[in-house]
């Protein structure tokens, strides 16, 4: 990188864009990207103006055959804060050296310097004009003293420099207030051209015209050029440079680029107008090969033809127009004018925070602090501008506990138990004040259930009062409370029992519980206290009774629906009444193992057919439905509880109508196999639940919920599911009313 360019960097990176114009176009180069964001390109492969952060701006390394033999020096600025670019050095990197000189150095020289004396009269401009022709706006733009101001018919931005030195930004628009955004947040002061140098930001005509010309001198793209006399009045030179590159992106994909930059050189060397146009191709998409292709071809020179009929889109399409004269702009909305140096903050009560403030409030959006900004110096400060901001540290130095808002006011709503020091501030202005939040006892306390499902265990909240457990079979179970109230509870049983026992528990390594298992038949009644109120309790009665004949459960044909994907299970007893015997499984997996269930243990063992252990394990959850774990054809553990087999339990899948919508296109059903699923009909695609319910006779009748964004599509939104797996319904296709068949 040559000195030149890492100077233009330091000052972009210390913000001082008041000097160049490079801050005012910036705006303008906003407003001329084109396709940059609407032009729709393959997902695959996305375009270099849709991310710059994957496409990182290559390093310059060459710079210009021959140097000047004098650097020219900046001009100095009248204010403060209006830096202009420091001395230049020369470039210092050949390109490709020719042995003998040819006609068109002096050009590539004459250029570069011109571009560069330009870049140094960025600091006379007062004003201008950008005209982007490829969405007909047009925006302005103005220099005063340390203030820029932009300008479009929906929004001004205006820029100015704070007490500390900072930029200074303001959005005026027809839509809302005046908005305050930090200066990195300002897109319009820069604008990522993608299209030339592919993530390079580039602030203004001055910057665009010298840093893209650089960066294709530094990689050695072939430029077209010309630079001639102008005959025009007020003008001195007319400076052109084109060049045509390809870009391909991390995914593969080419993007073919051609750019044509004019230039009309003022008298006093500024750069008086500079139109830019950028167009691209993209790649199209080959079946054959499944990948994208380019849709041009380069010729032996160089050069590139694209393809007949191939799109085009737009990069760039603007006309800067600009004038040098005194900076008059007149800054109507001044840091110190908008700013608060001071103010008060009163309380829902009336009352004004002091530093000897202190608050006590509870926990909860109920109990939350109101205050209202009062008494603002200047009077003209806004608080939509310099926004006040909240910092608050609790009695460790943790910054947590309270939420900050200001909607209706500024409020303070306190989370987490504490004392905690408060400080509200603006720019240039703060109060501290203490405030403590205690946590409230809670005034209800109810059970939490833990129930095991594929995925392990999920909490649920008890709404009976009763439940029915087998003997032996645990449950597990907590409190559940009140958000922002003091936690803590006991568990015990109503009455001693030596049949009963509760001990902590921890599920999946994450859930703290507590383990509730009778030995014995009977009724036992669990109450739960709150630790803070010991007046706030729940009881629980437990009916315990005697366990299933699991041998009877291990028989018969079970099944697990996984969104279409079936897994069926057939246990035969060795004979009748056997806790053992062969389960064959069918559908994903299918394989014949032999099971024994032993009742001391409750466990099942499962062998395969020659006697080696096997990979499939089965058991019982507490309710005593049958729990298998496989691997799956993917090589993925499936955990599932099975289900009897029902032909209810098999529906699943896409299931055709015979007859079809005006369209020809016949109806559909989508079973989920989960309760869920989605008609498609003609006028779209309605989602739905759905409940089974067996008729007695080999049927089922299927009653759909469909979601509120669709009609019924259905009749009475029912179906039948035949004995012969058939799905008969009466469709409503607009006004149209048609008996339907689906077969899967």
């Amino acid at each position: 990188m040559s000195i030149f360019r890492e100077e233009i960097d330091s000052m972009k990176k210390k913000q001082l864009f008041f000097g160049l114009f490079a801050a005012a176009a910036a705006l303008t180069l906003a407003s001329c990207g084109g396709d940059s964001e609407t032009t729709t390109t393959p997902e695959a492969t996305p375009t270099p103006t849709q991310t710059p952060e994957q496409t990182p701006t290559p390093t310059p390394t060459q710079t210009p055959e021959e140097t000047p033999t004098e650097t020219p020096t900046p001009t100095p600025s009248d204010t403060v804060v209006d830096p202009t670019p420091t001395p230049t050095p020369t470039p210092t990197e050949p390109v490709t050296p020719t042995p003998t000189p040819t006609p068109s150095e002096p050009v590539v020289l004459d250029v570069y310097e011109t571009i560069t004396a330009a870049y140094d009269q960025a600091g006379t401009i007062s004003g201008g004009t950008v005209v982007n022709n490829y969405d007909m706006t047009t925006n302005t733009y103005a220099f005063g003293d340390n203030y820029f101001t932009y300008s479009n018919e929906n929004y001004s931005y205006h820029y100015s420099i704070d007490s500390n030195g900072a930029p200074f930004a303001v959005q005026v628009d027809s839509y809302s207030t005046n908005e305050v955004y930090e200066y990195s947040e300002l897109n319009v002061l820069g604008y990522e051209l993608s299209a030339f140098s592919y993530g390079e930001k580039y602030y203004g005509p001055e910057d665009l015209a010298l840093g893209l010309y650089e960066y294709l001198l530094d990689n050695e793209i072939e430029i077209t050029e010309s630079i001639v006399e102008s005959t025009n009045e007020g003008e001195k030179y007319v400076i052109n440079f084109a060049y045509e590159t390809v870009y391909t992106n991390e995914y593969g994909s080419s993007y073919l680029y051609q750019t044509s930059v004019d230039i009309i050189i003022g008298e006093s060397d500024y750069i008086k107008s500079l139109t830019i146009a950028a167009k691209y191709y993209a790649p199209e998409y080959d079946s054959e090969s499944d990948s994208f292709v380019p849709t041009w071809t380069e010729n032996e020179d160089g050069s590139y033809t694209v393809n007949e009929g191939v799109d085009q889109y737009t990069a760039a399409d603007c006309v800067f127009t600009q004038e040098v004269g005194e900076r008059t702009a007149v800054n109507n909305y001044k840091a110190e004018d908008l700013c608060f140096t001071s103010f008060d903050l009163q309380d829902q009560d009336g009352n004004i925070v002091t530093a000897d403030t202190e608050y006590t409030i509870g926990a909860g959006y109920d109990n939350r602090l109101v205050f209202n900004l009062v008494n603002a110096v200047p009077t003209t400060a806004s608080a939509d501008i310099d926004q006040l901001q909240c910092t608050y540290t609790n009695e460790l130095g943790e910054e947590s506990g309270l939420y900050f808002g200001s909607w209706s006011g500024y409020s303070l709503q306190g989370q987490e138990a504490g004392t905690y020091d408060v400080t509200i501030s603006s720019q240039a202005y703060s109060i501290t004040f203490k405030v403590v939040v205690e946590m409230p006892a809670p005034t209800e306390i109810w059970f939490t259930q833990y129930q095991k499902g594929d995925w392990g265990y999920s909490e649920v909240q008890v709404t009976e009062t009763e439940l029915n457990v087998y003997v032996n079979s645990p449950i597990y179970l907590s409190a559940g409370i009140p958000d922002n109230t003091i936690e803590g509870f006991t568990l015990a049983l109503e009455e001693a029992t030596d049949n009963a026992t509760i001990t902590s528990a921890l599920l999946d390594g994450y859930y703290e519980c507590y383990e509730f298992k009778a030995t014995a038949v009977g009724t036992y009644k669990l109450v739960l206290t709150s630790t803070a109120d010991t007046n706030v309790t729940n009881t629980l009665t437990i009916n315990v009774v005697e366990a299933p004949n699991c041998a009877e459960i291990l028989n018969g044909k079970y099944t697990y629906n996984f969104y279409g994907t079936v897994y069926n299970f057939e246990f035969t007893p060795a004979s009748e009444g056997a806790a053992n015997g062969t389960v064959v499984l069918t559908g994903a997996v299918e394989k014949t193992l032999n099971y024994a269930y032993d009742a001391t243990t409750n466990t099942i063992t499962t062998t395969n057919t020659d006697g080696s252990v096997s990979d499939v394990t089965l058991g019982f959850d507490s309710n005593f439905n049958i729990t298998a774990s496989l691997v799956n054809a993917y090589g993925n553990t499936m955990n599932m509880t099975l289900a009897k087999w029902t032909l209810a339990s098999m529906l699943s899948g896409q299931y055709i109508s015979d007859i079809s919508d005006a369209n020809g296109w016949p109806y559909q059903l989508n079973f989920n196999g989960d309760g869920t699923g989605y008609g498609a009909i003609g006028y779209g695609y309605p989602d739905f639940e759905y409940e089974v319910t067996d008729n007695g006779d080999g049927s089922y009748t299927i009653t759909f919920v469909v979601s509120a964004m669709y009609e019924s599509f259905l009749v009475d939104n029912t179906a039948t599911l035949n004995a012969d797996g058939t799905i008969t319904c009466t469709i409503i296709d607009g006004e149209t009313q048609a008996a339907a068949v689906f077969t899967a």
